[in-house]
């Protein structure tokens, strides 16, 4: 018979790699993400350059598509902008 000893300390093994699994989890997801949105800003990016140095002829985004992509870059670069001055100055 298990003494209350070994009980506990397999509960304790248990509950750490449970809690792992979880961090391990979210960390993949995390990675993931970050590079979901890297990639989407890169393509983005892409687009707004490919239609700035193109002539008419060669888009494929209506203006009205072209000024919404360019408004969410915008966006992007400025609260990224602000948020690592922010970070500079919360040191």
């Amino acid at each position: 018979m298990a003494s209350g000893s070994d009980i506990e300390k397999d509960g304790k093994i248990q509950e750490h790699r449970r809690h792992q699994t979880f961090r391990n989890h979210l960390n993949k997801a995390t990675i993931y993400l970050f590079w979901g949105i890297t990639a989407s800003l890169m393509l983005g990016i892409f687009t707004y350059a490919w239609h700035m140095i193109t002539p008419e002829s060669a888009h494929y985004l209506t203006q009205q598509q072209f000024d919404k992509l360019q408004t969410v870059l915008v966006a992007a670069i400025v609260s990224s902008s602000l948020r690592a001055y922010v970070d500079q100055r919360m040191k």
